[in-house]
């Protein structure tokens, strides 16, 4: 959905997620608590805050815990890790380990510590980006194929 989402002629060739409509979407299904949009955050071709921030929220929630594994929780955190540092080296994800091992948690504690120290810069970034991810989404909410449409007001209820 995301590809079909994004307008890919800016960088024809290069698989990267360019449009204002797919951070949108993505945003949908964070808010499902879907994990599975996070790796394609870095496909994005400007860095997306709102996405990012919304699911570092998600991946630090204790929600995220409810329906997912500590295994994945450490996966999705060492994505968005490497999102606030890529010109780091990207460490290689630990394989073959036991699904509470240690190891996954200690991932998991890195990201929050580096979300606590850089956090709010990202926040003042996200919110540059308010405007636009509000008019995106309000001409996305005519769309309704293929996705849920919002749930009606209680005042729209009666």
């Amino acid at each position: 959905m995301l590809d079909q989402a994004s307008a890919n002629s800016e960088c024809p060739g290069t698989n990267l997620i360019v449009c204002p409509m797919a951070e949108v979407v993505a945003l949908e299904v964070l808010k499902k608590q879907d994990r599975y949009v996070i790796p394609q955050i870095p496909r994005f071709h400007t860095y997306p805050h709102t996405l990012f921030l919304a699911a570092a929220r998600f991946v630090l929630s204790p929600e995220y815990g409810q329906h997912n594994s500590l295994q994945d929780q450490a996966n999705d955190a060492n994505i968005l890790l490497y999102l606030t540092s890529p010109t780091r080296a990207r460490d290689p994800f630990p394989q073959h380990l036991a699904a509470e091992d240690a190891t996954y948690q200690r991932i998991v504690q890195t990201f929050a510590n580096r979300f606590k120290e850089w956090g709010s810069t990202y926040e003042e970034s996200a919110e540059t980006e308010r405007p636009l991810i509000k008019r995106t989404s309000k001409f996305l909410s005519k769309f309704t194929t293929c996705r849920t449409p919002p749930a009606p007001k209680a005042a729209d209820a009666h």
